[in-house]
């Protein structure tokens, strides 16, 4: 018998979106699946659109619980998941329908401990912006690591993977709730740090979608430095002690994209926070204490690395070419 896979859907105010990745759920081929929508809280339409469809498919269950975030949310649905796989998929997100049958299948038939697909992000007029390049890779824990690290296609995210409940279970791998920024990846890597092999198809079975009204959207849009958004050097840090006594290249590799969030941040604070000195010297200080990580790294364009070097000794130069 085919094994269950639990499929993990934290939905907080998406009544717009919901009910089509709901559907993409429920259409898998692989249809021994437990989908578990767990309402963060919504104020929407949400809630209701859950219970509906509770009723419609025996496979469904649904967990209201009052607001705490989206890593609150998928601990909730870790807990209530009974699947031997688990899945994770964003309420204004898709997939195809063939996305479990196809990670199950390479789970299983390259015996590796994590399943990775490629993804293709669109807009809400359902143009594609952008598509992963398909390729085939087996990867040992290390590589995975780099790659999770340095590569936009691997996503240090959740959402484009299956995984291995017991795994989770076993090392009590759980979303770290008080970061509000960086969570996904911080999860990922303490689960990659669990695994041997890892297998890695680019095919892009998973359809992210890019609302003009995110949160995250806004906060880039925004006129204003959100301090929230430091979070993500929380979860770097705790990233280095799940991965502090791994090889030389995973560790140069984490540097060079530590730099890399570094330098985005400080860009950003230069321009709506310059007033902040303490967030600005904390930032130079870490671009420059593993600016040559970042300077060997291939991931980033000769204009990023000089964009570190002038943030690292002069930033005030820069500073000028970001007024307006």
């Amino acid at each position: 018998m085919k094994e269950l896979v639990s499929v993990i859907v934290p939905i907080y105010n998406a009544e717009s979106y919901m009910t089509a990745c709901i559907e993409s759920v429920r259409s898998q081929t692989y249809t021994n699946i437990e989908i578990i929508l767990v309402d963060d809280g919504s104020s929407d339409g949400g809630p209701s659109i859950c219970d509906t469809y509770k009723e419609l498919d025996a496979r469904i269950q649904v967990i209201h619980k009052n607001n705490g975030g989206v890593s609150s949310a998928r601990n909730t649905g870790l807990k209530m998941a009974k699947g031997t796989y688990i899945s994770f998929i964003d309420a204004d997100d898709t997939i195809s329908h063939q996305m479990i049958e196809k990670l199950v299948q390479a789970l299983e038939g390259n015996r590796v401990e994590l399943a990775v697909c490629g993804f293709s992000m669109i807009n809400e007029a359902g143009e594609t912006l952008r598509e992963t390049a398909v390729k085939e890779l087996l990867l040992s824990e290390d590589e995975a690591l780099c790659y999770m690290l340095e590569d936009y296609d691997f996503q240090m995210a959740v959402w484009n993977k299956l995984y291995i409940r017991s795994i989770i279970e076993e090392n009590q791998i759980r979303f770290q709730e008080q970061i509000t920024h960086g969570e996904d990846g911080l999860w990922l890597c303490t689960y990659l740090t669990k695994c041997k092999k890892v297998y890695w198809t680019g095919e892009p079975y998973y359809k992210y979608l890019q609302i003009e009204s995110s949160a995250m959207h806004m906060m880039q849009s925004s006129r204003k430095f959100d301090y929230r958004q430091l979070s993500v050097l929380e979860s770097l840090d705790l990233t280095l002690t799940e991965i502090k006594n791994k090889h030389k290249i995973v560790l140069d590799t984490f540097w060079a994209h530590y730099v890399g969030i570094s330098v985005g941040l400080m860009i950003y604070a230069l321009k709506f926070a310059p007033e902040d000195k303490l967030l600005i010297q904390k930032l130079k200080k870490n671009i420059k204490n593993y600016l040559q990580n970042f300077l060997k790294s291939s991931k980033y364009s000769k204009k990023d690395k000089l964009t570190a070097i002038l943030l690292s000794t002069c930033p005030t130069l820069l500073k000028s070419f970001l007024k307006g």
